[in-house]
């Protein structure tokens, strides 16, 4: 059974309150360092097999005891960088309190599509982003791999699990948001994206087929042109959830 664990980047200057200006080379704090070393070493499980890293510093920092660690192991950067959603070039050097005004306007207003600026993502593309890594993940033929990453995208993992296969409320902002306030992930807090969540994929993934099935057969006989194009936007929305569990439909 393919065993995948996500790791939170050790503690760093952004989680202790200090200015930062630039999300992708924000530094650990030397606590940070010390502690990244302890995991490293007391780390149980399969040895991995794959490292992959995101390219912010603190989990490239994060990841140096782990590849001194299990030496043999490939090691790979991928896209499974944090969620930049506030331009770095309007907000110049901030704390994490100066920077709390905006976060909290951006939550608040966002739809899918917004984007702050140079630097920045839209919420749709974080999460085609994470779920292009999941199914890459899912593809990969390493039996043990160790992804060194942030805690967004492993709470964007962890949701999307959850999610019927919905275009809408899968690229949703604010219920993503609500999802982001429940219990944190910890600084090296690891989590085991579960065998069962292909399962359950392939669940999801049956009972929309089974709905599409069903509209296509009501398309086949409905006359009404105003029930038949309530049908076809809700075959759309279904098509649209087959791109968000990873098929091509």
């Amino acid at each position: 059974m393919k065993n995948i664990k996500f790791l939170r980047h050790a503690e760093s200057a952004g989680n202790v309150g200090l200015p930062t200006s630039d999300p992708a080379g924000i530094p650990l704090t030397e606590a940070g360092k010390l502690a990244a070393e302890t995991v490293a070493k007391d780390y149980h499980g399969p040895p991995p097999e794959l490292i992959v890293v995101s390219p912010f510093r603190r989990a490239q920092d994060t990841s140096e005891p782990f590849k001194r660690r299990f030496a043999i192991a490939s090691v790979d950067e991928w896209p499974v960088q944090e969620f930049t959603y506030l331009s770095p070039k309007r907000l110049g050097t901030s704390t994490p309190e100066q920077r709390r005004p905006r976060v909290e306007h951006y939550w608040r207003t966002a739809d899918a599509d917004t984007n702050d600026g140079d630097g920045a993502e839209s919420f749709r593309d974080f999460i085609t982003r994470v779920q292009k890594a999941l199914m890459d993940l899912r593809n990969r033929p390493e039996q043990s791999i160790l992804v060194v990453s942030h805690e967004m995208v492993m709470k964007a993992a962890m949701w999307l699990g959850t999610r019927s296969p919905d275009f809408e409320t899968t690229h949703s902002p604010q219920r993503f948001r609500e999802y982001l306030l429940g219990p944190p992930i910890p600084n090296l807090g690891i989590w085991d994206y579960p065998a069962l969540m292909d399962a359950e994929h392939d669940a999801k993934l049956a009972v929309a087929r089974a709905d599409l099935e069903k509209i296509k057969r009501r398309l086949a006989v409905e006359t009404d042109p105003a029930k038949r194009a309530e049908l076809q936007e809700f075959a759309r929305i279904i098509a649209m959830g087959f791109v968000d569990l990873g098929e091509d439909e």
